[in-house]
């Protein structure tokens, strides 16, 4: 049950919002420069703005590394973007607007990396076995004039 209610100064709110906090708008991050990024050493999400649901990661046994948490599918997915020397701010910036775009355009992300890195070790199992590298060293003439035992 909400109502609208004026405070002493004149400014209307609405009423029995406290109650239902899952209700209210989400925060929107300061975006932060370059520096105060750099400057981030305690542990946890830290959101550097610019991009909805950016998030610096800072964990003392991995290090710092960028993170985009957004919805696909109907389910909260964090999304890794890179390491934060490796990948500078901006950048991190202009990958997540990509990612976010990409995802509102119907995309997962998550899933297209996985069958990326399945289809690369199935290439790399397939490429080379221990039959057919015997086989092209038979067959390359190195063993010209020698004796196999």
């Amino acid at each position: 049950m909400f109502f609208q209610a004026t405070t002493a100064n004149g400014i209307q709110r609405l009423a029995g919002c406290w109650e239902r906090s899952w209700e209210q708008m989400p925060k929107k991050a300061k975006e932060l420069s370059a520096i105060e990024v750099k400057r981030l050493t305690s542990a946890g999400f830290h959101a550097v703005g610019g991009v909805a649901g950016l998030y610096l990661d800072v964990n003392k046994r991995s290090g710092r590394s960028w993170t985009l948490r957004t919805t696909i599918g109907g389910r909260r997915r964090d999304v890794r973007l890179g390491d934060y020397p490796d990948v500078p701010l901006a950048d991190a910036r202009e990958k997540a607007r990509q990612m976010k775009a990409a995802i509102s355009g119907g995309a997962d992300p998550i899933a297209e990396r996985r069958a990326a890195r399945a289809a690369a070790i199935a290439e790399h199992k397939a490429a080379l076995t221990f039959e057919k590298a015997v086989d092209d060293y038979l067959s390359s003439g190195k063993l010209d004039g020698r004796v196999l035992k």
